[in-house]
């Protein structure tokens, strides 16, 4: 065999090689499976229901806590109307106890009053005492008027005045040709209220002319 002809063949022999070492292997697509679907998608993998799971419990904790909240609330509401009802209360029955004590030492003070009234009457016949007269029916306007300053109120109706039951007393009935029948004639005894409440109704006399 020529020269020539061997170095051909060892071309031959390069070439081949170089052909061989040029081939790229042939990448194999890997397979997936089925498409994931818009559902799949959308409900996630198992970790994003366990999410799920917990959001909706953190929820329904939340609502509990929120329902428990509100009825404390409405609790604490009611319990500061209770309060405040209890000091009205508290509030009203002091100042009724204040006007019963008031009323009793008040109402034992009247039969004095009366007496009073009736010794004045006696010293204005005799005109020598004017003075002292004078001096007692000082010392009775101011004894009535700090009673009244307390809410104590006469009842001393005038001649001819119409007679009522709830604040008059008629202890007797006379003719009386001045006066028409069934109006008071004189009074006999001061009636007295405390604060709109009827300590002692006036004693009367009223006219009777059938």
């Amino acid at each position: 065999m020529s020269k020539d002809k061997q170095n051909t063949d060892k071309d031959k022999d390069i070439y081949f090689e170089d052909d061989s070492c040029c081939n790229k292997p042939k990448i194999e697509e890997e397979d997936c499976g089925d498409p994931i679907s818009d559902e799949e998608i959308f409900m996630g993998d198992s970790s994003d229901n366990v999410f799920a799971e917990e959001l909706n419990k953190l929820k329904s904790d939340l609502a509990a806590i929120s329902k428990k909240a509100e009825e404390a609330q409405n609790n604490y509401l009611r319990t500061m109307a209770d309060l405040d009802n209890f000091r009205k209360r508290a509030a009203r029955e002091r100042q009724e106890y204040i006007r019963t004590a008031a009323s009793a030492v008040i109402e034992s003070l009247l039969p004095i009053l009366d007496n009073f009234g009736h010794g004045l009457e006696s010293a204005k016949k005799h005109p020598e005492a004017n003075a002292v007269t004078h001096g007692f029916e000082m010392i009775a306007q101011q004894l009535i008027g700090a009673l009244a300053e307390n809410g104590l109120q006469s009842i001393k109706p005038n001649p001819g005045d119409s007679f009522d039951t709830a604040l008059h007393d008629a202890i007797s009935a006379i003719p009386n040709t001045e006066i028409p029948d069934g109006k008071i004639v004189a009074v006999t005894r001061v009636g007295y209220k405390l604060n709109d409440k009827l300590l002692r109704p006036a004693a009367v006399v009223v006219a009777k002319n059938d």
